[in-house]
């Protein structure tokens, strides 16, 4: 019997250099997969095994990624090569190209960078070697990643400007329709002859004052309806309904979007509030505007509040945090003073007590009946030239921007150069875009609808005998407040100083 010691057998393992072979795809071969172009991942397996066996590189294993994730926290087979890169288990990795590593943010790149230089471990393209542990090398992969993170970020730009233009043409580009309706071959809401009548009862029952979110739920369940996925009702199913503005031929696009923060030293993403692409009457309504305006007035139900315990926060339902979307929250301090604060972990937003934002709120609606009670509705200002204008500059900028690309590929700029250059026509460029936001937002004149209403919670507030009451009373003209705070007053400061309220009234859709 012959008996290999463990050095001898790793020494025996070391004698052939091992690779690893990385598949990603981009988001240009999912389009091309959807022309019918062929599976991406297959064609580069087979162009690079072929490659491998040419320079006689033995590829002792394969990663292949199945999703198209930004980020590395998106894409587990990257963890898992990096992790066996940092262990030092193969001179290479073999990929078509040096932005199939990554295309994420610089954190994510240099990450990737940091890992393969120091562990010696190459990266091979068919085109060349690159080391990134040697200076020259380095430098090249620095801008290579750059550039890579500049063309995915223009595709994203791209996406994104598509589907603003599909929203602003009435085109419906989520994935699933609303309830009651069925998507179009050109991309257009068509009412489902056999789930449109079940929203206007939806609507007809809510309206009325017959049955809430709970009873109408129960109600479509014990008849055996289901939604459009099968499944049951529930309450939250029916508030989605009945606060969709498709059912009044709306689109609307980007209410919400994702923002990345750091939190505890990890990246991750939050959903804020945004102001939406909306397009009016872009396909057959299936609820008449004056129900779908009634069933937004309608009072909502009272927030939540444990059995044995009375409503203690006036605010309760509608304060929400700027930063996170979280609900704020009432605690009572060691000062023994009741303080609305987030409860989101790392949240930047600072508390304040509830009496100073109550009266912030109550002075806010005043100020607003001040100023718009004697407001007539008035026609909206025609801004099209100047928005034609503002359009063609950015469409000039955008010029600049790709001849500014082209001219560092021909080595005319030096990264520092346009570097540079991009810096400054970003900057015309968001000040141009901040104008055009400006002059597309709709006229305040809906909100004089609001003021009698106002007036009148106003007047009845100071005599409210409970603070459900008080609740009661904001919620029947207040959808939602958004709490703006990130630094905290110091002492002889006016607690109120760095505090914002951004307020959403219920009976208008603009603030």
């Amino acid at each position: 019997m012959i008996i290999i010691s463990p050095s001898a057998r790793n020494a025996k393992v070391n004698i052939m250099k091992q690779y690893a072979l990385y598949l990603r795809k981009s988001r240009a071969d999912v389009e091309a997969e959807a022309r019918g172009e062929g599976e991406t991942l297959s064609k580069h397996r087979a162009a690079l095994t072929a490659f491998a066996n040419q320079r006689g590189l033995f590829v002792a294993r394969e990663y292949a990624e199945i999703v198209s994730g930004d980020t590395i926290a998106a894409r587990p087979q990257m963890q898992q090569l990096l992790a066996d890169v940092k262990a030092g288990l193969y001179a290479g990795v073999i990929v078509n190209d040096v932005d199939r590593l990554g295309r994420g943010d610089s954190i994510d790149q240099e990450i990737i960078k940091l890992t393969f230089a120091a562990a010696h471990t190459l990266i091979i393209t068919p085109l060349r070697d690159i080391d990134p542990a040697n200076p020259t090398d380095d430098d090249m992969l620095d801008f290579s990643m750059f550039m890579a993170r500049f063309e995915y970020k223009k595709i994203s730009q791209r996406m994104r400007q598509g589907r603003i233009r599909s929203a602003s043409s009435g085109h419906w580009i989520a994935s699933d329709p609303p309830f009651g309706y069925v998507i179009s071959k050109d991309l257009r809401l068509e009412p489902d002859p056999d789930r449109a009548p079940i929203v206007r009862m939806i609507f007809d029952w809510y309206v009325s004052g017959a049955a809430g979110y709970n009873v109408i739920a129960r109600r479509l369940n014990e008849t055996g309806l289901r939604t459009a996925h099968g499944n049951t009702f529930s309450p939250r199913a029916i508030q989605t309904i009945l606060h969709n503005p498709a059912y009044i031929g709306r689109v609307e696009w980007g209410r919400n979007t994702s923002v990345t923060v750091i939190e505890n030293g990890i990246k991750t993403k939050h959903r804020r509030k945004a102001d939406p692409v909306v397009c009016e009457n872009a396909h057959e309504p299936l609820v008449p505007i004056e129900v779908w305006d009634a069933a937004q007035r309608r009072e909502r139900p009272a927030p939540p509040v444990k059995r044995a315990q009375k409503l203690a926060n006036p605010l309760a339902g509608i304060l929400y945090c700027g930063e996170c979307g979280r609900m704020m929250i009432r605690h009572i301090t060691s000062n023994h003073i009741p303080t609305l604060h987030c409860i989101g972990p790392g949240c930047p937003t600072s508390g304040t007590d509830v009496a100073i934002v109550e009266e912030a709120l109550l002075d806010a609606l005043r100020d607003w009946c001040a100023t718009y009670e004697h407001v007539e509705e008035a026609a909206e200002p025609d801004h099209e030239a100047e928005r034609e204008a503002l359009t063609k500059q950015l469409s000039v900028i955008a010029e600049q921007i790709r001849r500014a690309q082209e001219l560092v590929e021909l080595s005319v700029y030096s990264p520092s150069e346009y570097l540079a250059r991009r810096a400054a026509l970003d900057e015309k460029r968001t000040a141009l875009e901040e104008e055009l936001k400006l002059l597309s937002k709709p006229s305040p004149a809906r909100k004089s609808e609001i003021i009698p209403q106002i007036r009148s919670v106003l007047d009845a507030y100071p005599m409210a005998q409970s603070v459900e009451q008080k609740n009661m009373l904001l919620r029947s003209v207040v959808r939602r407040v958004t709490y703006y705070k990130k630094i905290a007053a110091k002492r002889g400061e006016n607690p109120g100083k760095y505090l914002t309220l951004k307020i959403e009234p219920v009976l208008s859709t603009n603030t």
